[in-house]
Protein backbone atom coordinates (compact mmCIF):
# COMPACT_ATOMS: atom_id res chain seq x y z
CA UNK A 1 0.00 0.00 0.00
CA UNK A 2 1.64 3.39 -0.72
CA UNK A 3 0.39 6.23 1.80
CA UNK A 4 1.26 10.11 1.83
CA UNK A 5 2.20 10.72 -1.40
CA UNK A 6 3.51 14.14 -2.06
CA UNK A 7 5.64 16.08 -4.12
CA UNK A 8 8.40 18.89 -3.27
CA UNK A 9 7.25 21.16 -5.78
CA UNK A 10 4.60 21.36 -8.04
CA UNK A 11 5.74 23.93 -10.10
CA UNK A 12 9.04 24.16 -11.56
CA UNK A 13 11.54 25.02 -14.32
CA UNK A 14 14.11 22.67 -16.00
CA UNK A 15 17.62 23.50 -15.64
CA UNK A 16 20.89 22.77 -14.16
CA UNK A 17 21.56 26.01 -11.54
CA UNK A 18 20.06 26.87 -9.31
CA UNK A 19 18.83 22.75 -8.31
CA UNK A 20 15.23 22.68 -10.35
CA UNK A 21 12.85 19.79 -10.18
CA UNK A 22 10.76 17.77 -7.72
CA UNK A 23 11.14 15.11 -5.59
CA UNK A 24 8.23 12.63 -5.10
CA UNK A 25 8.03 11.20 -1.93
CA UNK A 26 5.82 7.99 -0.27
CA UNK A 27 5.61 5.63 1.68
CA UNK A 28 5.26 2.05 1.36
CA UNK A 29 3.88 -0.97 3.87
CA UNK A 30 6.42 -3.30 2.36
CA UNK A 31 8.75 -4.05 -0.31
CA UNK A 32 7.57 -3.51 -3.74
CA UNK A 33 8.63 -2.61 -7.17
CA UNK A 34 7.01 0.71 -7.83
CA UNK A 35 6.38 2.79 -11.59
CA UNK A 36 6.26 6.14 -12.01
CA UNK A 37 4.08 7.34 -14.85
CA UNK A 38 4.30 11.06 -15.99
CA UNK A 39 1.39 11.79 -18.39
CA UNK A 40 0.66 15.16 -20.26
CA UNK A 41 -2.89 16.74 -19.90
CA UNK A 42 -3.87 18.51 -23.38
CA UNK A 43 -6.78 19.71 -24.00
CA UNK A 44 -9.95 18.25 -25.86
CA UNK A 45 -13.61 18.26 -26.83
CA UNK A 46 -16.50 15.49 -26.24
CA UNK A 47 -17.63 13.68 -29.93
CA UNK A 48 -20.59 11.62 -29.48
CA UNK A 49 -21.75 9.66 -32.42
CA UNK A 50 -25.32 8.56 -31.94
CA UNK A 51 -26.15 5.77 -29.36
CA UNK A 52 -22.39 5.31 -28.48
CA UNK A 53 -20.36 6.48 -25.43
CA UNK A 54 -18.97 9.89 -25.52
CA UNK A 55 -15.54 10.08 -26.59
CA UNK A 56 -12.87 12.99 -25.85
CA UNK A 57 -10.88 13.77 -28.99
CA UNK A 58 -8.19 16.65 -30.14
CA UNK A 59 -8.98 20.05 -29.65
CA UNK A 60 -8.91 20.66 -33.02
CA UNK A 61 -12.71 20.12 -32.65
CA UNK A 62 -14.68 23.12 -32.28
CA UNK A 63 -17.62 21.81 -30.67
CA UNK A 64 -18.36 20.11 -27.55
CA UNK A 65 -18.23 20.23 -23.76
CA UNK A 66 -14.59 20.78 -23.01
CA UNK A 67 -12.17 17.22 -21.47
CA UNK A 68 -8.69 16.70 -20.81
CA UNK A 69 -6.26 14.00 -22.77
CA UNK A 70 -3.75 12.40 -21.14
CA UNK A 71 -0.77 11.47 -23.10
CA UNK A 72 2.00 9.53 -21.33
CA UNK A 73 5.54 10.64 -21.73
CA UNK A 74 7.60 8.51 -19.48
CA UNK A 75 7.63 5.83 -17.14
CA UNK A 76 10.38 4.49 -14.70
CA UNK A 77 10.53 1.99 -12.51
CA UNK A 78 12.17 0.53 -9.30
CA UNK A 79 12.61 -1.11 -6.21
CA UNK A 80 12.34 -0.02 -2.54
CA UNK A 81 12.37 -1.36 0.47
CA UNK A 82 9.39 -0.88 3.58
CA UNK A 83 8.95 2.68 4.87
CA UNK A 84 9.68 6.22 2.87
CA UNK A 85 10.66 6.39 -0.38
CA UNK A 86 12.30 9.69 -2.37
CA UNK A 87 12.58 9.72 -5.99
CA UNK A 88 14.32 12.61 -7.61
CA UNK A 89 12.72 14.11 -10.75
CA UNK A 90 14.69 16.38 -12.66
CA UNK A 91 11.87 17.60 -15.27
CA UNK A 92 13.98 15.52 -18.11
CA UNK A 93 13.41 12.54 -20.14
CA UNK A 94 16.85 11.98 -21.46
CA UNK A 95 18.61 15.05 -22.23
CA UNK A 96 15.04 16.08 -23.42
CA UNK A 97 13.38 18.47 -21.40
CA UNK A 98 9.65 18.33 -20.97
CA UNK A 99 7.46 21.35 -22.58
CA UNK A 100 5.48 23.73 -20.64
CA UNK A 101 2.26 22.92 -19.41
CA UNK A 102 0.61 20.19 -16.95
CA UNK A 103 1.34 16.93 -16.17
CA UNK A 104 -0.27 14.35 -13.97
CA UNK A 105 2.03 12.11 -11.91
CA UNK A 106 0.89 8.22 -10.99
CA UNK A 107 2.77 6.37 -9.08
CA UNK A 108 1.65 2.57 -8.34
CA UNK A 109 2.98 -0.39 -6.35
CA UNK A 110 3.17 -4.10 -7.54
Amino acid sequence: MITGLSLTHTRFRVGALPKRGTTIRFTVSEAVTYTVQVERVLPGRIARATGKTPVCHAAARRHGRRCSIYRRVSTTTGTAAAGAVSVAFPGRIGSRSLRPGSYRVTVEAQ
